[in-house]
């Protein structure tokens, strides 16, 4: 859409500022361009963390359910953010705003949007609070009676300190950043952040935004990194999960981003006394988040004493936020294996956004399929039956499962052929098999099998078999019979039928009868 207000220097908002006003606009500007910024770039770091421990505690795929509530400025950019930067599908995803229509314009097919807060409450896992403050005393009032203790809310709103917002909700999950200000000459770095989704392809922004080192006249308290960690023990604790299970997950999620990162113990979340006396299989106590950003805690003051722990934190938000574009193709997850867990780490690259969890399947099963065939020891690999079986062709491919059915009935159609050599025997397979199993028969199939059974007749007498014995005499009359059909057939018909493919499941007596019907008729 065109801007009208172009070339109409009246309607700019320099032309109602002083000269003393004008030169602080710019640093208003970036200040407001770093608070967007980092805001979503930190909530998206989060959220995937939390994503990600919950996929591996329940064994499964993406199933956090993510709440926006308000859809301004700041709830688009954040939504926009969460879609790029994170694993979380659109399904996963509800929206409640004053106007469900605008939002509909941008947002992706599977993502809801409506306008009810308390049902966007009773339904999320997490919630992102994105209303003004004049806004929030009327959202809280709607949201207290249907959040759930195990609901975490993250919010946006200013000028609102998490202790008073934790009462007007009545809920101590909260997570509320608090960002300060300082004036320096690099501020001019967050101008460029017109949308965040194209910001954050700039790897110097994602370097000045990180969390214990912004740069940008910005900066972000120590407190909001250990509600982060705080939340993940939380986490673990709704889950049931033991002391020493949580400390495992938790730490295997920053361990491989940094060689030398220091490992968290209990004593690392909770005072010493209470740590001596938790057992390994006892789970963590419910830490009130209000209390985390409020006061001094255990993980405050090993923080602020690890660089170690701090540069592994760091590590792992470029890791997170520095991966492909979304239009390339890769792994939605790098998995491995600790303890007996399969971790779901961030993604070095990952799928386009608008993939269903069909297509996030289809390419699982293809990545093992292809792992499977490329095993270089022959003993071990893939063999070309069990191809057909793996639910890459099985199941995804009904084009090639159809012919998986039709290579097995070709198959089962050779082996019965081979199988079944006597007469006694093809006359028993007639009726297990008689509508499926087509025979292919000429002149030449006849003369070949009467030499055969001649053969096999003189092998009888050899070992003494009697000729007048019921299967030999039975056997010289058919071969006789047959034999006889073929000198009386004319030669105009044995020409015709000299290349012809019988699919008659009837045996040699059947064809010497229809053989003599023909005779007859011609």
């Amino acid at each position: 859409m065109a801007d009208v207000t172009a070339g109409l220097s009246s309607l700019s908002v320099k032309s109602g500022l002083t000269e003393d006003e004008s030169k602080t606009l710019p640093y208003l500007r970036a200040r407001s361009a770093a608070l967007t910024f980092c805001g979503c770039a930190h909530a998206a770091f989060m959220c995937e963390l939390v994503n990600s421990l919950r996929c591996v505690i329940r064994g499964q795929t993406a199933d956090l359910c993510v709440g926006i509530l308000g859809m301004g400025h700041l709830g688009k950019q954040l939504f926009l953010t969460l879609r790029e930067k994170t694993s979380i599908n659109p399904s996963q995803i509800k929206i409640s705003t004053r106007r469900p229509e605008l939002a509909v314009e941008f947002v992706e097919p599977g993502v809801e949007c409506f306008y009810d807060s308390g049902r966007l409450a009773a339904w999320a896992d997490v919630l992102f609070l994105c209303c003004l403050p004049s806004q929030l005393h009327k959202v809280c009032a709607d949201l207290r009676s249907h959040l759930s203790k195990h609901c975490l809310v993250y919010s946006f709103t200013t000028a609102v300190p998490v202790s008073r917002l934790a009462g007007l909700l009545g809920h101590n999950f909260i997570v509320k950043p608090r960002y300060d200000f300082v004036s320096c000459k690099t501020q001019d770095v967050w101008l460029s952040t017109t949308h965040v989704t194209t910001a954050l392809m700039d790897p110097s922004l994602i370097e000045a935004s990180c969390p214990l080192s912004m740069k940008g006249g910005i900066s972000l308290s120590l407190h909001w990194v250990c509600a982060v960690f705080y939340s993940l023990l939380n986490v673990c604790t709704s889950a049931g999960l033991g002391s020493s299970e949580t400390l495992s997950l938790i730490n295997s999620m920053f361990q491989k981003k940094w060689a030398n990162t220091v490992q968290l113990n209990a004593q690392s979340f909770i005072s010493s006394s209470y740590a001596s006396s938790l057992q390994s299989h006892e789970p963590f106590p419910w830490i009130s988040l209000t209390d985390v950003q409020t006061k001094e805690t255990p993980l405050l003051l090993f923080l602020s004493s690890s660089k170690s722990m701090q540069q592994c934190i760091s590590a792992a938000y470029k890791s997170q936020l520095e991966t492909s574009s979304p239009e390339e193709f890769g792994i939605y997850f790098k998995c491995r294996l600790f303890d007996g867990h399969k971790f779901l780490m961030n993604p070095s690259t990952h799928m386009p956004k608008q993939a269903t969890k069909a297509q996030l399947c289809d390419v699982t099963a293809f990545l093992d399929l292809l792992n499977r065939m490329l095993t270089i020891d022959p003993s071990a690999r893939i063999h070309p039956a069990q191809v057909l079986e793996h639910p890459f062709i099985a199941e995804f491919s009904p084009k090639v499962k159809q012919m998986m059915v039709t290579t097995e009935a070709e198959q089962s159609w050779a082996r019965n052929n081979a199988e079944f050599s006597s007469k006694t025997e093809r006359s028993s397979s007639r009726t297990e098999d008689k509508y499926y199993r087509p025979i292919s028969r000429t002149i030449k199939d006849i003369k070949n099998e009467s030499t055969t059974r001649t053969q096999h007749k003189h092998k009888l007498s050899s070992r003494n078999v009697s000729e007048s014995s019921p299967r030999s005499k039975k056997m010289r009359v058919t071969t006789e019979a047959e034999e006889g059909m073929l000198t009386a057939m004319p030669k105009t018909w044995k020409a015709a039928t000299s290349s012809a493919v019988w699919q008659t499941p009837g045996g040699r007596s059947d064809w010497a009868k229809d053989m003599a019907v023909f005779d007859i008729v011609y």
